[in-house]
């Protein structure tokens, strides 16, 4: 079913015009931009020199330059941080535009994180997700909740409720968009030193599923050994009497039954990870 986002997932377009931008963005995002035929879309980051996100979008090329699509709350950082960057390169940033934007439940989609322009919009698949866009300014806002429900079965976060632009990006699973061997880019050195020495970050994002309310930022205890293994964030969302929410763990732990969690500030409220 097609449903619009909520208004905390509000989307604008931001159009990079000029011969410069496709350069230009390839040594800045984390996807390999020089590889795009016109019309190819890919979902990207704009990251700290710590691989901490700054910015989470869209991006495709044009003939004439590039299509970012991005939620209407970062479009004001993302028009900074370009310009931060940019010299004496030959592109301009246009102002931001509302846009209209869908999301589709699409369980074993061929492609993650991948997708491309269409005549008036963009579409694109990512965690189990169809995203999609019409250039034109938006109606009306879908249902919140249904959207926060399916976040956390998906492990999409969001920002500022999951991440800042100080957390490493592995600590929130997103390091799937960054591309591997596509040469420097900010943040590349500590992505491909996490990747190079671990094959991972030391913590991660999972679904939780609690017995009572966990505010953002409590932290969780193993209750076997009151080790402190990680933090809520604030995403949540009841169901079925049960409270499902995301959290940053440390890497080794697993979804299993036998693994019980409950929070520091409240022994009594007891979870487990789901996913």
């Amino acid at each position: 079913m097609k449903n619009e986002f909520s208004h905390s997932w509000s989307w604008s377009r931001i159009q990079i015009i000029g011969p410069d931008a496709s350069d230009f963005a390839h040594r800045m995002f984390s996807r390999n931009i020089k590889s795009l035929s016109v019309g190819e879309a890919r979902l990207s980051l704009f990251l700290s020199a710590e691989a901490q996100a700054q910015n989470f979008f869209w991006v495709a090329k044009r003939p004439d330059g590039l299509e970012i699509v991005l939620r209407q709350c970062d479009a004001e950082s993302f028009r900074t941080n370009v310009e931060k960057f940019h010299f004496a390169e030959k592109f301009s940033v246009l102002p931001a535009e509302p846009i209209k934007g869908y999301w589709t439940p699409s369980p074993n989609s061929a492609t993650s994180g991948e997708g491309n322009l269409l005549a008036q919009g963009l579409r694109g698949f990512w965690r189990n997700t169809l995203f999609e866009f019409e250039f034109s300014p938006p109606s009306k806002q879908g249902d919140e909740t249904l959207w926060t429900q399916h976040r956390i079965q998906n492990l999409i976060p969001s920002a500022p409720e999951d991440f800042t632009d100080k957390t490493l990006i592995f600590d929130v699973g997103i390091e799937d968009l960054c591309d591997h061997n596509k040469g420097c880019y900010i943040g590349q050195e500590v992505v491909e030193r996490l990747r190079t020495r671990a094959g991972h970050g030391p913590r991660k994002l999972v679904a939780m599923e609690w017995n009572g309310r966990a505010n953002a930022g409590d932290q969780l205890l193993e209750q076997s050994t009151q080790e402190v293994v990680g933090v809520t964030t604030g995403t949540q969302f009841v169901f079925n009497s049960k409270v499902l929410s995301l959290a940053i763990v440390k890497h080794s732990l697993s979804a299993s039954p036998d693994q019980k969690f409950c929070l520091k500030s409240n022994p009594q409220v007891a979870g487990q990870i789901y996913r």
